[in-house]
């Protein structure tokens, strides 16, 4: 039965197989040396190379179109400033609409936040409300940096201005109900999303002016809400099991309409206590993620694609730390744009 079994795969495995001059040759660029280990038994004492603290650079030399990597040490960090000794710090925003584009914003306070510009106070927000974070608009003419807070509250700072809170009683926080998320800002409006998936927004060119029936609420897919971004010239939904867009049509009282054909059955998670699992860099959009099958992992929203970027042991940590409990981070470093992680809360 072998030799008879032998005699019928030989003849097929010749059939496929590909003669070798026509086998193609592969390069695979890669940023270390590859080690040998000896075969000897009980000798394997050649360890794999492990990259800790760099930030790979990949170079190509236009005449050769070759590609050589360089691995360049990660900058040190050191304190700036101190906007508050031994309190923990929730939030922060690069002001860049404001001078030379590099004023920082800071909030501090694991029960009530403290707002700062560099070190100096800007005020308090209401007692036992701490800052989700802070974005930038210039809506109204002036640099303005809003801050939506953990009891649902808005919280507006112009330029040299005053730190003010939104009482407009048609704000959805200010009207009983849970806002989710960060603030996105398009067109002379605000937008903010709450905990069913409706999308407030504020009166055109004001922060402090909102209309009660100024929502809309996605319908493609059964949606809790997570929070809203800016995307090019769209507003994008995120829910719990799918992301939906919306655009800017004009109209009434909501200007947003929906853009259907790009919604995408992959959700956002939403935080447990504190920090933000939806990041943008430039017209990315990265998010701690999940889909409709379960576990966890970091997607990014690119030109309107979303995509998964983290690894199977990256997956590991979010899912064993559980996706709510993650908190993300943006930065750049020496030309490149990076994601920061944090599994797991430490407050």
């Amino acid at each position: 039965a072998a030799s008879r079994a032998a005699k019928i795969v030989a003849p097929l495995f010749q059939r496929f197989q590909v003669p070798r001059e026509q086998w193609t040759r592969t390069r695979i660029p890669l940023v270390g040396v590859p080690n040998t280990r000896p075969a000897t038994a009980g000798a394997f004492i050649t360890k794999d190379q492990r990259f800790i603290n760099f930030i790979p650079y990949r170079i190509k030399n236009p005449l050769t179109q070759q590609d050589t990597f360089y691995c360049a040490k990660r900058p040190g960090f050191e304190a700036l400033n101190t906007p508050s000794t031994g309190n923990v710090g929730t939030a922060l925003m690069v002001w860049q609409a404001v001078g030379t584009g590099s004023t920082i914003l800071s909030a501090f306070g694991a029960t009530t936040s403290t707002i700062f510009e560099g070190t100096t106070s800007l005020g308090a927000l209401t007692t036992s409300s701490r800052a989700r974070d802070i974005t930038e608009s210039i809506a109204t003419g002036t640099a303005t940096a809003v801050i939506p807070a953990t009891n649902n509250s808005l919280w507006f700072y112009p330029t040299a201005g005053a730190l003010t809170r939104v009482t407009d009683v048609d704000y959805p926080g200010e009207a009983g109900r849970t806002t989710v998320g960060n603030c996105a800002h398009m067109d002379g409006y605000t937008f903010i999303m709450d905990a069913v998936g409706r999308i407030y927004n504020s009166d055109l060119n004001s922060f402090s002016a909102w209309t009660a029936d100024s929502y809309v609420t996605p319908t493609m897919f059964p949606f809790h809400g997570v929070g809203v971004a800016r995307h090019h010239d769209t507003i994008v939904a995120f829910g719990k099991t799918s992301i939906e867009f919306y655009e800017n049509v004009g109209n009434t009282p909501s200007p947003l309409e929906a853009r259907d054909i790009l919604a995408t059955s992959i959700g956002g998670v939403l935080p447990a206590s504190h920090g933000l699992t939806i990041r943008q860099v430039n017209d990315q959009i990265f998010f701690v993620g999940m889909s409709r099958l379960g576990g966890g992992g970091i997607y990014v929203l690119d030109n309107f694609q979303v995509k998964k970027v983290s690894t199977q042991p990256i997956d590991a940590q979010v899912e064993v730390q559980e996706p709510q409990n993650c908190t993300l981070t943006t930065g750049r470093i020496w030309g490149k744009d990076l994601l920061f992680l944090q599994a797991g809360q430490s407050y």
